[in-house]
C-alpha cells in the first residue's frame, strides 16, 4: 500500500469539504428552518457545518490509512532486519511512511548497512538513521572540542557547502545542531553525522529549512 502524495490528499480533502456544502446546503433548512431562520441563512449554516464535517471526515479517513501503511511497513522492515541479519541492537520505528533506526551498533560498517537494507522497502519515503557507535567499539576517547570539530567536518561531507552554516555545540554526550540547510535531506545527512559519531548519546536538532527563493 503506497501513501498518497500531498496533491492527492488536499485534493480528498477539498472534495470532503465540497461534498459536506452539496450535502449541507439542501438539508439547512430542513434542520434549521424549526428555529425560524430564513431558507437562505439555514441553507448557508448547513453548508458551512457540512463543509466542516466533510473536510474532518476525510482527514480522519486519511490518517487511518496511514496509519495501515506505517504498521505494514514496520512490518515488512522488522522482517526485512530479520533476514538480513541486522543487529537486535537496532530498533525500528516508521512515522509517515519514514523509517526511523536507532539504537546502538559496533561500527560505521553496520550503521551504513542497516540504513541501506531498510531503504529497499518499497513504500518507504525515507530513513532516518539514529543508530550510534558503540563507544566501547570503536575505542574512542577525546576532548569535547575535538569531538565538535571532527562532527563537523562529517557534516561537510554531508551537506557540502551549506554544512558551513551548521554550528555544533557539543555538552557531555550530547549534540546540538544550530543553522541553516538548504534542504530536508541536508537536514537529515546532518543529523544523522552527528549520531554516528562514536560516543554521541542525544542529537538535538535545531537546524531550519530555508525556504525556496
Amino acid at each position: 500500500m503506497r501513501e498518497l502524495p500531498y496533491q492527492r490528499k488536499a485534493l480528498a480533502k477539498l472534495a470532503g469539504l465540497a461534498a459536506g456544502i452539496m450535502i449541507g446546503g439542501p438539508m439547512g433548512p430542513v434542520m434549521f428552518g424549526v428555529t425560524g431562520l430564513s431558507d437562505p441563512t439555514a441553507a448557508t449554516l448547513g453548508s458551512g457545518i457540512g463543509a466542516v464535517f466533510g473536510y474532518v471526515i476525510v482527514a480522519l479517513l486519511l490518517r487511518a490509512r496511514q496509519r495501515r501503511i506505517d504498521h505494514e511497513l514496520l512490518q515488512a522492515a522488522e522482517a526485512v532486519k530479520k533476514e538480513a541479519g541486522l543487529p537486535s541492537t537496532i530498533s525500528l520505528r516508521v512515522e509517515v511512511s519514514r523509517v526511523i533506526l536507532d539504537g546502538i551498533v559496533d561500527n560505521d560498517e553496520e550503521r551504513r548497512r542497516a540504513k541501506e537494507v531498510i531503504e529497499t522497502i518499497p513504500g518507504v519515503k525515507t530513513v532516518i538513521n539514529r543508530l550510534r557507535v558503540n563507544t566501547a567499539a570503536a575505542g574512542f576517547a577525546g576532548a569535547t572540542d575535538q569531538i565538535s570539530r571532527e562532527i563537523h567536518e562529517r557534516l561537510l561531507k554531508a551537506a557540502e557547502e551549506n554544512a558551513r552554516g551548521i554550528h555544533v555545540v557539543m555538552k557531555d554526550s550530547r549534540v546540538t545542531l544550530e543553522g541553516r540547510v538548504q534542504s530536508w535531506a541536508e537536514f537529515s545527512a546532518a543529523e544523522e553525522a552527528a549520531w554516528g559519531f562514536p560516543g554521541v548519546t542525544d542529537v538535538v536538532n535545531h537546524l531550519e529549512i530555508m525556504a525556496p527563493a
